[in-house]
C-alpha cells in the first residue's frame, strides 16, 4: 500500500568524500561539450530503518533502499506484454490521451539532437549497442545524466527501463541538472517507488512512496515507466498502472532525464525507447 505523503527516511551529514568510516562529497565536473555536467556526491545513512530515501545532488546521488518489508510481487505476464506494446507507441495512453509527441527518441544513440549526457567518471552514462546505459559501479552512490537540450512544462514523459544488474534506477523531470534541481521518480527490484524533490542539490523531501506490485523485480525485465505533469499535479505510472498522484510547485519546468543507483551491488540500467507528449 502506497506510503502517500509520508517522508521516506532522510540524510544526515553531506561531508567531503574519503576513507576510514568518515563520508565525503566529490563533485566531478567533466566538459564534454555539452551542457549537462556530471556531479558525484556521497551522504552519511542514517542508523534506522525506513523506505527508500534519496540523497542531495546535481547530476549524481546516493540512494538509500527501504528496511523491513517484504518486496512486492512481479505483475503476471500479460500486463507486462500490454506494457512492452505500449513502449513502442506513439499515441499518449495516459490520461487525458491527448498531447502532441514532442519527442520520440529510440536512445539507440545521440543523433537526435537532444544532447543526452555522456559520461565515464566513477558512474557513466554512455550508448551500448543501440540502448543508453547508465553504470554505477560504487556502492552508495547514484549516477544520472539529463537531455540538456530538452525543456518541457505540461507532459507526459515515458521510457523503458531494465535493471540488468544492480538494484535501482529511475527518471528525472523538470530538472536543471547543472544546478542541482529536479524531480526523480525511481523503483527498486526490493519493489519500492518514490518520487523525491531535488533543490539546489539538497534532497527536500518524498512526496510519495511505498510499495507496488507493478513493479517487476527480476533482472533483465523491463518497466515502462511514466510521469504526467500538469501544472502542480503529477500522476505516476508503472507499465501503464496508475501508481500515485502528487502535488507540488517547486519546479515549473526543465529537463528529462536518466539514473541508476548502486544500494550494494554494481547498478546498470538500460534505457529505451524515450517519448515526451506536451499539453
Amino acid at each position: 500500500m502506497p506510503l502517500e505523503g509520508q517522508q521516506l527516511g532522510r540524510y544526515r551529514l553531506v561531508s567531503l568524500l574519503g576513507s576510514g568510516g568518515m563520508t565525503f562529497l566529490a563533485i566531478l565536473v567533466v566538459a564534454l561539450g555539452v551542457s549537462s555536467l556530471p556531479f558525484l556526491l556521497s551522504l552519511n545513512h542514517p542508523a534506522t530503518g525506513g523506505t527508500s530515501t534519496s540523497p542531495p545532488v546535481g547530476q549524481s546521488a546516493t540512494v538509500a533502499p527501504g528496511t523491513g518489508h517484504t518486496p512486492a510481487a512481479t505483475p503476471t505476464p500479460n500486463i507486462n506484454a500490454t506494457a512492452t506494446a505500449a513502449a513502442g507507441a506513439t499515441q499518449n495512453p495516459y490520461p487525458p490521451y491527448s498531447g502532441t509527441l514532442a519527442l520520440n527518441d529510440p536512445l539507440q544513440n545521440n543523433n537526435n539532437g537532444y544532447n543526452w549526457g555522456v559520461d565515464n567518471n566513477i558512474g557513466s552514462c554512455k550508448f551500448i549497442a543501440g540502448a543508453y546505459h547508465v553504470i554505477m559501479p560504487q556502492t552508495g552512490q547514484f549516477h544520472y545524466c539529463t537531455a540538456s537540450a530538452t525543456s518541457f512544462t505540461d507532459f507526459v514523459y515515458q521510457v523503458q527501463m531494465t535493471i540488468t544488474r544492480g538494484d535501482q534506477g529511475g527518471i528525472l523531470f523538470r530538472a536543471n541538472g547543472g544546478q542541482g534541481n529536479f524531480y526523480y521518480f525511481h523503483i527498486s527490484r526490493k519493489g519500492l517507488y518514490g518520487l523525491d524533490i531535488y533543490n539546489n542539490r539538497t534532497f527536500v523531501r518524498t512526496l510519495r512512496g511505498g510499495f507496488s506490485a507493478a513493479i517487476n523485480t527480476a533482472l533483465n525485465a523491463p518497466d515502462l515507466l511514466a510521469i504526467v505533469a500538469k501544472g502542480n499535479t503529477f500522476d505516476l505510472y508503472i507499465n501503464l498502472q496508475h501508481i500515485a498522484s502528487a502535488s507540488d510547485n517547486t519546479f515549473s519546468n526543465g529537463q528529462i532525464g536518466v539514473a541508476a543507483d548502486d544500494e550494494g551491488d554494481v547498478t546498470e540500467v538500460v534505457f529505451r525507447l524515450a517519448k515526451v507528449w506536451t499539453f
